[in-house]
């Protein structure tokens, strides 16, 4: 029978069997899945899909400890402000919303990550240019008929306390308020607006938005560690530089002004605008502080948690993961740190956009297992060829030969039974690399073995028959006995076990590629499993479990369809 006549007759046996008609409708769905799935759903399984949004770290100020994350999904904001238990975002859009936060009393305490309702949002003031927090209450700088207006926001509606008429607005960085003075901070310059009149100072160098009010000063942060200190009573303007980085906070605390910078810079400024320069210790950015237990808590970009106090400064703690922190607030006796920004949508679960959620990278999970289910059938199906070639070869002419060729066949067998697969694939990525081409190698190398064990005992059978022994008498060469005789005769047993080694290869391949042996620029479904184990995301179910579950389909489809093969390769298994 030929090839096409045992495919024919094997599709017939799939057709009346209704186990290996299902099986074979799987696998046929599966291919589908996995050529035509990339071009329905058009997402690169590479990319890392990202966020805007906010995420809130509620520490223990005792043990500084993070008790716990809140995250908000958002529009790109302008910023962020804490406030009474409350959120406030400002959008690009300038409006200003409020979302009110879950309680955050002492011993608050939860594991993961909580993500907010965007739906909570209310709207509290349009047309806002910048919103700042001093000593508990919110002011706001808006956009009213081409003048700034300058409002108070209580428990009811906002209260309007000033209007200025000023240039660009494009350049306002900053608002500083004091009793009865209002600073605005602008690019390279300083508008003061006190008892009715409007003072304004070029300062002829970058200003950055921080700014404080202390002893009858206010005093504005710019780059290159220059500070302008502006003397309310008598509108006059000194510059002092501490520093050589930019300026990235100031605050005032125990009568001095503390000037925090990039790199961990820090300086101590006096009433006489004498200054100190302070060591640190720490290479943060330090963004910004809070009073804290008589002195000021200050946070670093990269998570430190300072502690000053006059002129000493101790390292508080250490928070790890935290970056891009913005703001920071004491509520309820919680220490609150928000930052906002992009973020990447890691570990999310199912949903519209990802049906089968996003993995520790950001990446979209099902986009990944269509290039999994493809990639592994492949090395499948090239790895069952190569072996299948060599070990029916071999096979062939050890049972056909038999003598020493087949003393020589079985021994290196007996070998390549004595080598296990796992540590050989390690080796072999140790000498090439971690690849594709290894873990083919490394199963055909070692798996032909039991083909080639399987093809000698049935061709030692034929090989026997009287049909050869004719042949071999009135002096037919070997190369056409075995063509026209052996080969037909064990055809049906070779298309079985190449079957069962595309189920072997499929496992053998998530096995390597689990422990990193695998393809490295590419997802199989071993690659898949083996992400989740490195990046510790092992429990994430939908994850772990989806790649498990098509290698569960595919190497059961397969030996259903094994199964019904088998009436053809042995026809006494065939129904009467």
């Amino acid at each position: 029978m030929s090839v096409l006549g045992y495919i024919k007759a094997f599709l017939g046996y799939v057709y009346e069997d209704k186990l290996g008609l299902a099986a074979f409708t799987v696998l046929t769905l599966l291919l589908i899945f996995s050529l035509a799935g990339p071009l329905a759903y058009r997402v690169d399984p590479h990319a890392v899909h990202k966020g805007y949004g906010v995420k809130i770290y509620v520490v223990d100020p005792a043990s500084l400890g993070v008790r716990g994350v809140l995250s908000l999904e958002v529009e790109a904001l302008g910023g962020v402000l804490v406030s009474d238990g409350s959120l406030l975002l400002l959008g690009l859009n300038r409006v200003l919303y409020e979302l009110p936060l879950p309680p955050l009393a002492r011993g608050f305490q939860f594991e993961g990550e909580v993500r907010l309702d965007s739906s909570s949002l209310r709207a509290v003031a349009e047309n806002v240019l910048l919103a700042s927090v001093s000593h508990g209450s919110i002011y706001v700088v808006s956009m009213v008929d081409g003048a700034i207006a300058l409002d108070y926001i209580g428990n009811s509606s906002p209260t309007r306390l000033s209007v200025l008429s000023v240039g660009d607005t494009r350049a306002l960085r900053g608002v500083v308020v004091g009793d009865g003075v209002m600073v605005l901070i602008l690019e390279s310059s300083i508008v003061l607006a006190s008892r009715g009149k409007l003072y304004s100072f070029d300062v002829g160098f970058s200003l950055g938005g921080s700014g404080v009010s202390c002893w009858d000063k206010v005093v504005v942060g710019g780059s290159r560690g220059r500070l302008v200190v502006l003397n309310v009573s008598t509108a006059e303007v000194n510059v002092v530089r501490v520093f050589v980085d930019d300026v990235l906070h100031v605050a005032c605390a125990n009568g001095v002004v503390y000037v925090f910078g990039r790199g961990g810079s820090m300086a101590v400024v006096y009433e006489n605008l004498s200054y100190k320069v302070i060591p640190t210790g720490v290479v943060d950015d330090l963004v910004v502080s809070i009073p804290f237990d008589g002195g000021l808590l200050t946070v670093g970009s990269m998570g430190s948690l300072l502690y000053v106090e006059g002129e000493g400064v101790r390292l508080a703690g250490y928070i790890g993961g935290l970056r891009g922190v913005r703001t920071a607030s004491l509520s309820s006796g919680q220490l609150i740190l928000v930052s906002f920004g992009e973020f990447v949508k890691d570990l999310r679960p199912p949903s519209l956009e990802h049906p089968l959620g996003t993995d520790y990278y950001g990446r979209d999970v099902l986009a990944q297992v269509m290039v999994g289910v493809r990639m592994s059938l492949f090395i499948a199906f090239i790895t069952a060829l190569i072996v299948t070639f060599i070990g029916a070869t071999l096979g062939i002419v050890a049972g056909y030969l038999r003598g020493r060729v087949d003393s020589a066949v079985n021994s290196l067998i007996n070998i390549m039974y004595s080598i296990p697969l796992e540590p050989f694939a390690v080796l072999l990525a140790i000498i090439m690399k971690p690849g594709m081409l290894t873990v083919i190698l490394a199963i055909s190398i070692l798996i032909w073995r039991t083909t080639a064990r399987i093809v000698r005992s049935q061709v030692l059978s034929v090989a026997s028959t009287p049909m050869v022994e004719a042949a071999k008498a009135i002096g037919a060469p070997h190369h056409r006995i075995i063509a026209y005789y052996i080969v037909p005769a064990v055809l049906p047993i070779i298309l079985v076990d190449f079957a069962s080694t595309m189920v072997y290869a499929i496992l053998a391949e998530a096995t390597l590629s689990f422990i990193g042996v695998g393809p490295q620029d590419t997802f199989t479904l071993g690659t898949i499993l083996n992400h989740a184990r490195i990046t510790g995301a092992w429990r994430t179910g939908w994850w772990l479990l989806t790649p498990g579950i098509f290698i569960g389909l595919i190497t059961i489809s397969l030996y259903i369809l094994i199964r019904v093969f088998e009436p053809i390769a042995n026809p006494k298994l065939r129904r009467t």
